[in-house]
């Protein structure tokens, strides 16, 4: 897979970043001017599952997770970077100006998982969609840059693992610099699914989603890629990871389904 896990999350043998170990955490606090957008609609509610014991002989072995209810359609989190960060966390290739993420492309670790993460987890939610609008500013001069999102992850045993999507260049001296865009688990060079794709140098609406297990992919509306896969049928970590690439993300939310 792609990307790094920014100490909360890890990406693998494909071309992408990382935060596990070798990554700094981007505090950065840039100033930006107002944003006037409207805070997100949450509507989520949390209800325990299951009710303590009150028997003092009893030892609990496990605290389970409460399960959120959620609306389809919910807007659960929307991105404000208007003051920086904003209590993101990531790898030091990621910076805000003006209310903008950047990636500066210079990140070339190579693990799975988000190289940046927002600050906002999903445990208890199983399925949704994230919407991210990218525009590409250039790729780096070396083999394989990549960009994408990852999804329904988890850390285990200091190893990230979930599904992400990746868009861009596998060993493009090899196979004649095709761009493409691929949905992927642990093993990026042997993808669920992948079709050719460019995203070139304009601004897209990139949504994935995952609901039951159902994967989809979206680039500006239009349903590019989609698999079934029974392996990450939870996970609550998410986020954007970027190799060798400069980028420009201009919105990100998340939405119930």
């Amino acid at each position: 897979m792609l990307g790094g896990g920014v100490s909360l999350l890890a990406h693998s043998s494909q071309p992408q970043n990382t935060t596990s170990g070798n990554s700094t955490i981007n505090t950065d606090t840039a100033t930006a001017p107002a944003d006037t957008a409207t805070a997100p609609a949450d509507t989520v509610t949390a209800v325990p599952t299951d009710t303590p014991t009150t028997d003092p002989n009893v030892t609990p072995t496990d605290t389970p997770y409460p399960t959120v209810q959620t609306t389809p359609g919910t807007v659960l989190y929307t991105s404000d970077w208007s003051s920086g960060l904003n209590g993101w966390a990531g790898s030091a290739d990621w910076k805000v100006l003006n209310g903008v993420l950047l990636n500066d492309g210079t990140n070339g670790n190579n693990s799975p998982g988000p190289t940046m993460v927002p600050a906002y987890q999903l445990e208890g939610i199983a399925d949704y969609a994230m919407e991210v609008k990218v525009q590409v500013t250039s790729y780096q001069n070396n083999n394989n840059p990549f960009f994408g999102f990852a999804l329904r992850g988890s850390t285990v045993s200091g190893n990230w693992q979930g599904y992400e999507i990746g868009i861009g260049y596998l060993d493009a001296q090899n196979n004649g610099g095709l761009c493409n865009a691929r949905i992927i688990t642990s093993d990026f060079n042997n993808p669920l699914t992948s079709t050719p794709y460019d995203p070139g140098k304009g601004l897209h609406t990139y949504r994935f989603e995952a609901k039951g297990n159902n994967l989809k992919f979206f680039v500006n509306g239009g349903n590019i890629l989609e698999v079934t896969d029974n392996l990450y049928l939870t996970g609550p970590q998410l986020g954007i990871w970027c190799y060798h690439t400069e980028l420009s993300v201009t919105a990100f939310r998340i939405i119930a389904l």
